[in-house]
């Protein structure tokens, strides 16, 4: 749908027009694939064949093309008729639609199974009785329906009401489009705050330099530290813009419900409750659900019951909800409990009446999910403005919505429940090849090319079956719903020829396959959208992150902002004296807890430690306890959600002398309470990747490069960002300082310390024992216990 509100002109195809409604549907977002879209394309060649076999004047996929009028707005449709049959006496306009239930049906049920069917045929009577080609000529509409399972037909001619159909579809679409040209109108009288009461130092450069580089296509690499204030400046670019219609929507992403939380505060703080702008954060189906006597969302399949009459009995009209500018989750909640529809459903329905989506990377960029976006109507990402936070975890974050596993265990389960649903042979003996190969597999660190061949044909026949068959979906569970919708997933991957993966085996019975690269997917997603910016404190080495996503170097611009506050900030230290590589670290153990204890001494406040590993943290702390019994020493817990990890740290911050922290972990990348209350840390190495079966594959897929070359994007790249990460999170605000010891010998070489921020780069070398009490005595501050001791 392309819309031009300042025309009040919209250019759609004529299934799209068919198609569009406002409100959730009892099929959901299409997950039928590419199969099911092959199995009509079979039956309308059939078609073709028996019209051809008994008229000779036909002719199909004919083009049209026209205009409707419909309050004051001007609707350009085109499409493809499948049928147009001359006869003596009219044109008879025949569409094929393949449907997967049995046939014949009541020809009212059907008009109530598949509405879009009859009026895509209502809209096209109407285009060819306009047609100026074809004046003069008389038509008729017809449907033949074909299930899909076994070829039966059934025709259901277009003899009444067409006229009723095709103008009820036009007060719809009229109606949802007089919403988006208010949303122009309110927009245009938007008032907003500034982010911030007064801008910081570099802020009103990077302010400058984010409206120059719009003029200049490709994404903008907007890197600046922690604390800057991306976010409120991003936010202000895009409100701006939005006003002065540059942007139809803006959509802001990040990889965690926290930074979601932080853009929609920064927007309420900017605008008025009832301003003239509506945004809305999309969450995921687990927020949602709920627990009530109309409803509770127990599986997919509970939530689409009986959906769409649900909605038309709620008497929910989604424009209404924004009446403070955004809708709460728990009023979602509280509609769905009161009108039994789905929670999920009401939050999809809002969407494309926000200004602003704020949401995770995967509504944009998992195949799986983003059609929670890309299914909306009006949507259109050349006129969209795509924000994507924390940017640095955008391709490994692509690369796991582009990964998937398999079990044999999980393979068998699903084939009782098959045979249980008493699902037709052919899908049962397909179903259970796939099963057999995965019980055959061996642990292997790379799959047999001849197997990956194999796996590739057996899902294409499972597929195939599984989209041409039919089968009571009540009677299979969610869990083996979703391994089900699984195998065109896998197959899609596996024949991605632009996706690095490995398939491999940890152990019997069990496939991974790993997307190993998906910068190819990234770029092609990015190339949609009418501008990028693409944030985050630790976007360098740009080299390295403009390759994961697909990009050059000519195609982008990097915008990292001054921060002059900054310079002084951090006081770093390389201690050569430990060397934690893998086979060696348990040498140091006791030397990297003694150091601790002398950082401990020096500081007023708990030392941090970040370490690359679990286990690692945990043998240190053996040693540490050892030494100092008298220490509290506070381990990272695993497996908290945000809130407890909140917690966590409030209280370990209060109360202990040591925390010992996990690199790449949300502790050590999504926490802000570290800034201003840690001075001291130590870096306990550079927390390469493990050596394991995904990064050999890697190393071979790059076997073409030089082997520093290839070490340095598969290892030591993603480590080193993972420790400015952390870093970037000591120093938030001007005024705060850092004291910092990278604690291993690697961190002198050259190839490590170019790989570190530039506020951390060519710090002193420490080799002995003297340099460094020497180096803590040039900052030393007294020792203090935690208040509570």
């Amino acid at each position: 749908m392309q819309l031009n509100l300042d025309e009040r002109k919209v250019s759609l195809s004529v299934r799209e027009f068919a198609e569009f409604r406002i409100g959730p549907t009892d099929s959901g977002i299409g997950r039928s694939g590419r199969r099911r879209a092959e199995i009509g394309q079979l039956w309308h060649r059939e078609m073709q064949s028996q019209v051809l076999r008994e008229q000779s004047r036909a002719t199909f996929e004919a083009p049209i093309k026209g205009i409707l009028k419909h309050k004051n707005w001007t609707i350009e449709l085109q499409g493809r008729i499948d049928q147009l049959i001359d006869e003596s006496e009219f044109v008879r306009v025949r569409e094929i639609k393949s449907v997967n239930i049995v046939l014949p049906q009541n020809e009212e049920d059907l008009q109530t199974i598949y509405p879009s069917h009859f009026i895509q045929l209502a809209v096209y009577l109407k285009l060819a009785e306009k047609d100026p080609h074809r004046q003069n000529q008389s038509f008729v509409g017809e449907l033949v329906f074909v299930d899909i399972a076994d070829g039966v037909t059934q025709e259901v001619p277009l003899v009444r009401g067409s006229s009723v159909i095709l103008n009820n579809q036009l007060e719809r679409l009229s109606d949802f489009l007089e919403e988006r040209w208010n949303s122009r109108k309110r927009l245009r009288n938007l008032d907003f705050q500034q982010p911030f009461p007064a801008l910081r130092e570099g802020q009103e450069l990077t302010q400058q330099q984010l409206n120059y580089f719009l003029k200049k296509p490709g994404p903008i690499l907007f890197e600046a530290p922690t604390g800057f204030g991306k976010t409120g400046m991003a936010l202000e670019f895009a409100l701006t813009h939005l006003r002065e219609g540059l942007f139809d929507r803006v959509i802001y992403l990040t990889g965690k419900a926290t930074g979601q939380w932080q853009a929609i505060n920064h927007i309420k703080q900017m605008v008025a409750p009832a301003g003239s702008v509506q945004f809305y954060q999309m969450r995921n189906k687990t927020n949602h659900a709920i627990a009530s006597p109309m409803h509770t969302c127990e599986n997919g399949v509970n939530c689409r019951q009986d959906l769409e009459d649900r909605w038309e009995r709620s008497g929910i009209y989604p424009p209404r909800l924004f009446d403070q500018g955004t809708v709460e989750l728990e009023d979602i909640k509280t509609l769905g409990t009161q009108t039994g529809v789905c929670p999920f459903e009401i939050s999809r329905t809002v969407l494309p009446f926000a200004d602003i989506w704020v949401g995770d990377y995967n509504y944009v960029f998992s195949p799986r999910n983003r059609g929670v976006f890309y299914h909306q109507p009006g949507f259109d990402p050349s006129s969209t403005l795509l924000i994507v936070d924390e940017a640095h975890n955008l391709p490994s974050r692509v690369a796991s919505a582009f990964s998937c596993q398999a079990t044999q265990n999980v393979a068998e389960a699903v084939l009782r429940e098959l045979r249980f649903a008493g699902c037709a042979l052919p899908i049962v003996r397909a179903w259970k090849n796939y099963y057999r190969f995965l019980e055959n597999l061996q642990p292997t660190e790379r799959l047999d090319l001849n197997l990956e061949y194999e796996l590739f044909d057996l899902l294409e026949a499972l597929d195939n079956q599984l989209q041409g068959s039919r089968f009571d979906p009540v009677l299979i569970s969610a869990q083996a719903w979703e391994e089900i919708w699984k195998i065109s997933e896998m197959k899609g991957i596996i024949g991605n020829s632009a996706i690095e993966k490995l398939l491999w085996t940890p152990k019997k019975g069990t496939l991974y396959l790993t997307c190993l690269d998906a910068s190819s997917e990234i770029a092609a997603t990015l190339e949609d959208y009418s501008r990028v910016i693409l944030m985050s404190a630790t976007l360098s080495p740009i080299d390295f992150f403009l390759a994961s996503c697909g990009l050059e170097s000519g195609q982008s611009h990097h915008l990292k902002s001054e921060t002059p506050w900054r310079d002084f900030a951090y006081n770093i230290a390389i201690d050569a004296r430990v060397d934690t590589r893998f086979t060696l670290r348990d040498r140091y153990y006791a030397a990297t807890a003694q150091t601790a204890v002398l950082m401990r001494e020096n500081s007023s406040r708990p030392l941090a430690m970040f370490f690359p590993s679990y286990r690692y943290a945990e043998n240190v702390g053996k040693y540490l306890e050892a030494d100092r019994p008298d220490f509290r020493i506070v381990f990272q817990p695993r497996g908290l959600d945000l809130e407890e990890q909140a917690n966590f740290l409030e209280e370990a911050l209060a109360s202990s002398d040591v925390l010992l922290l996990v690199m790449g972990s949300g502790f050590a990348e999504s926490v802000d309470q570290l800034g201003g209350r840690i001075t001291h840390a130590m870096v306990v190495g550079p927390a390469l990747p493990e050596v394991n079966a995904i990064q050999k594959a890697r190393m071979e897929d790059r076997s073409h490069l030089p082997r520093e070359t290839a070490f340095r994007q598969v290892y030591q790249a993603p480590g080193m960002v993972k420790i400015n990460q952390a870093l970037g999170r000591l120093v938030r605000a001007p005024g705060q300082q850092a004291h910092i010891l990278l604690h291993c010998r690697r961190f002198a070489d050259s190839s490590y310390q170019e790989l570190l921020d530039k506020d951390y780069r060519d710090p002193p070398v420490l080799r002995n024992d003297d340099s460094l009490r020497h180096w803590l005595e040039s900052f030393s501050t007294d020792y203090s216990p935690p208040a509570d001791r």
